[in-house]
């Protein structure tokens, strides 16, 4: 077993904060650093030595010259370091998302601005069925081991190997998918402290998962989440399309497969139940479009559209016998409703938007 800080709550909270997004989760220098390279205390010492032999002592006003000069488009942040930028556009975003528990403690209500985007709802059963199905996808785990290891903190590699993200042709869309997937952390960490259940370990000791029993709630998963809201956002960069509106269509885009297989991963590990991955990728995909939504400066009298979906694990949605199949994704994200997003959308994050845009079509 490996037993590593990459749970799914050190994972995220330092690696996808700090690896994929090189910002403040990560070391206090890349947090208050300049975002130059590191300085030695060799290099220190060098550098004082140098200053006192060729400055000497100096008077300020006998020598003083222009200073640099400041920023002069307020709305652009290509004066930053990646690092600088992507703090200030994760705060932008975070500031248009809230999440708040259900009445009753039966779950979460994610919002953009005032619009309710999802509710999501836990069940309420006994869990007999679902673990039979835990049980069913342990028979994977030898030949998915490799992608369930790499995948406790890369997910990003396996759409940037479908989607070849060059860092030098896809600089914006490398930085969209960085301040996106640190967001939708945030919110999915959210929504399972309002969601609490126990991981399928928790059910039976028969389980033994593969890897380490994250600490926080096995619903929804956090990896479908994730999966699921770049898979959208990828897609819509690159083909102008939601996933929901090519669900229902023979030619199932790459990034949903992938988002599938990521979430079922997860089950085959034994650390989810298919439920969880359900929900998890009823929530990502509404997250990833409404994020979409954000490519245009809304206004009161003609907002953006966003999809709004909710999910509550009833005979209707989600049965207890339930798997979480390709075939009902694809047909559940079909299934949306259309509501307003903000009237205003945050000009840093738009502009970056269009720019990720740009380099595919």
């Amino acid at each position: 077993m490996v037993l590593t800080a990459g749970t799914h709550a050190g994972t995220h909270a330092g690696t996808h904060a700090g690896t994929h997004a090189g910002t403040h989760a990560g070391t206090h220098a890349g947090t208050h650093g300049n975002g130059a390279p590191g300085t030695s205390p060799l290099l220190a010492t060098a550098l004082a030595v140098t200053q006192d032999a060729t400055a000497g002592y100096w008077e300020p006003n006998a020598i003083l010259h222009k200073a640099s000069k400041p920023p002069t488009d307020l709305d652009t942040l290509d004066y930053l370091s990646p690092q600088r930028r992507h703090q200030i556009l994760l705060s932008e975003l975070s500031c248009l998302f809230n999440v708040k528990k259900k009445t009753g403690d039966k779950g979460a209500v994610v919002s953009l601005g005032t619009t309710p985007l999802s509710n999501i709802e836990k069940p309420a059963w006994d869990f007999t069925e679902q673990l039979k199905l835990v049980r069913g996808y342990s028979d994977l785990r030898t030949d998915r081991i490799p992608e369930i290891l790499v995948q406790l903190d890369d997910i990003v590699s396996f759409f940037a190997s479908a989607m070849p993200m060059n860092p030098y042709h896809h600089r914006k869309t490398i930085q969209l998918i960085s301040v996106v997937h640190a967001l939708i952390v945030q919110i999915e960490m959210h929504v399972k402290h309002y969601c609490w259940m126990a991981r399928p370990a928790g059910f039976a000791t028969q389980v033994q998962p593969v890897i380490q029993t994250p600490d926080h709630s096995t619903f929804p998963s956090g990896h479908a989440v994730e999966a699921t809201a770049l898979a959208a956002v990828l897609h819509w960069v690159r083909t102008g399309i939601h996933l929901g509106e090519v669900s229902a269509t023979a030619d199932r885009p790459m990034e949903l497969l992938l988002a599938h297989r990521i979430a079922v991963n997860r089950t085959v590990a034994g650390v989810h139940f298919p439920v969880d991955s359900a929900a998890g990728a009823v929530l990502g995909a509404t997250l990833g479009e409404a994020i979409c939504s954000l490519h245009a400066p809304g206004t009161t009298a003609n907002p953006n559209k966003m999809n709004v979906r909710h999910f509550t694990a009833t005979e209707n949605t989600f049965g207890e016998e339930e798997d979480f199949l390709l075939s009902w994704l694809e047909k559940t994200l079909n299934n949306t409703n259309v509501g307003p997003a903000v009237p205003e959308t945050p000009v840093l994050f738009r502009k970056l938007l269009g720019a990720a845009i740009g380099e595919w079509r």
